[in-house]
């Protein structure tokens, strides 16, 4: 079957990433710290296309090549780690493909506290339709690049203003119509960005902020957000938090402008060995960035952003807490998470077309992950997944629950070399469609340079 890569997404995320290496070759180079690892692994499903009525078998084989790259100047500050994977399937039931996942960020200040330059990239694979199953088919390629400078005025010892301006280039890939139920993505755009942000020090470890937003969107539907957000912040002896409160006021080019509250909040905490992080963002977005340019994260977020069909105005909630413990015992480390996700349309209607589209949304879940050394060289993993996922007034009301356990062993068989076991049980119980069960097993060889 046919390769479903963008060459469009694939041509931008290669230029993202030359200008961020040609950036870094500036004032990095002495600094920099580089890691690469190169893999291959194969996994047997008995039910690769996850049918509810007709499983079928097929073994999926990958290729993996892992990118690091941090640097630390008087000039340059770089972060870089990317993922790519080749990998298709020896029965054909999804299309061979390149996923490309992974962040880039360059900072350039040649003149420290007044300017800087930044440069962003985030590349994912994401599930373009929540109503169906999570296979390599419905999933697409999304790459946002972003570049702009920052100023920074001293307005006093202790008041200082902020100003932004970005240029944002969002490439959604086209999917698959018979894969995902969708006859045509609508989702890249052009978005330029300005921002204020008033700062005052309050104290040695307190700001109170009030920043204020203009976001011009060109896309199938061109749109004008505009953010006011009073914010304040703290830098305490073992975390920190920011939380940002305010409105938003979107003009789309089909309608009247409306209104929205804004909620960003953050915090961490380490208790040395005890870490906890939240994460809570409540804003109006647009189905082609979603939460992936959201600027205010903490350990735990993840944007999650799915559905990405025509262009259409959405109100994203997203809710993340974290907390991970390494002193339980002496040998293991184990993450738990909990998480509410829920994304309501603003304008598509609510009873979907019969390609089954989907629309509002809600999805709450927990997660449980342990890592276990059982010698130096063997390390035991074990993850769990619940989830629950509501699509709202939807024709047919659909529910679901999505359960997954992960069983796998690491071994490290000499320095830097690693091969890696895993079985993996997944349910997917529906009221109306989409129900299945799979049962996966893999192995993987990795090195580490």
């Amino acid at each position: 079957m046919t390769t479903k890569i963008s060459k469009r997404c694939c041509l931008t995320l290669s230029q993202a990433v030359a200008t961020l290496a040609l950036f870094s070759s500036f004032g990095v180079a002495a600094a920099i710290d580089t890691t690469v690892g190169i893999g291959i692994g194969v996994e047997h499903s008995d039910n690769m296309a996850r049918s509810d009525d007709n499983p079928q078998s097929d073994v999926e084989r990958s290729l993996r090549l892992d990118l690091g790259v941090t640097g630390n100047t008087a000039q340059f500050d770089t972060e870089l780690a990317y993922i790519f994977t080749a990998r298709d399937f020896k029965n054909n039931l999804q299309s061979d493909d390149e996923v490309v996942d992974g962040n880039a960020r360059i900072l350039w200040t040649p003149l420290p506290n007044r300017f800087s330059w930044e440069l962003t990239n985030n590349a994912s694979d994401s599930v373009v339709n929540d109503r169906l199953a999570d296979t390599p088919d419905n999933r697409l390629k999304r790459n946002i690049v972003s570049t702009g400078p920052n100023f920074i005025f001293a307005l006093s010892p202790v008041d200082r203003l902020d100003a932004e301006l970005r240029y944002v280039d969002v490439n959604v890939e086209e999917a698959d119509d018979a894969a995902v139920g969708q006859t045509q993505l609508g989702s890249d755009s052009e978005r330029k960005v300005g921002r204020l942000r008033w700062t005052h020090r309050l104290s040695t470890v307190s700001d109170l902020m009030v920043s204020t937003e203009y976001e011009d969107v060109a896309a199938d539907t061109d749109v004008v957000y505009k953010r006011l957000l009073l914010g304040y912040g703290a830098r305490l002896r073992n975390g920190s938090y920011e939380t940002f409160v305010g409105a938003n006021r979107v003009k789309p080019d089909f309608r009247e402008e409306f209104d929205a509250s804004v909620v960003q909040a953050a915090a961490t905490y380490d208790f040395g060995g005890h870490g906890f992080s939240i994460t809570l963002v409540k804003e109006l977005t647009d189905t082609s960035v979603g939460l992936g340019t959201n600027s205010l994260r903490g350990e735990s977020f993840n944007p999650t952003d799915t559905n990405f069909g025509e262009f259409d105005i959405l109100e994203r909630q997203r809710a993340d807490v974290t907390y991970q413990n390494s002193l339980i015992c002496g040998s293991c480390n184990v993450r738990m998470s909990a998480y509410y996700d829920e994304q309501e349309y603003k304008d598509r209607p609510q009873n979907r077309n019969p390609l089954g589209q989907p629309g509002d949304q809600k999805r709450y879940g927990l997660t449980l992950g342990l890592v276990y050394s059982l010698t130096d060289n063997i390390d035991l993993l074990v993850d769990t997944l619940f989830e629950v996922s509501e699509f709202v007034d939807d024709a047919d009301g659909l529910e679901y629950e999505l359960s997954e356990h992960r069983l796998g062993v690491d071994y490290s068989v000499v320095r830097n070399l690693f091969i890696g076991l895993h079985i993996i049980q997944t349910t997917r119980d529906a009221n109306v469609e989409g129900s299945f069960d799979e049962l996966r097993g893999g192995l993987n060889l990795r090195y580490i340079f």
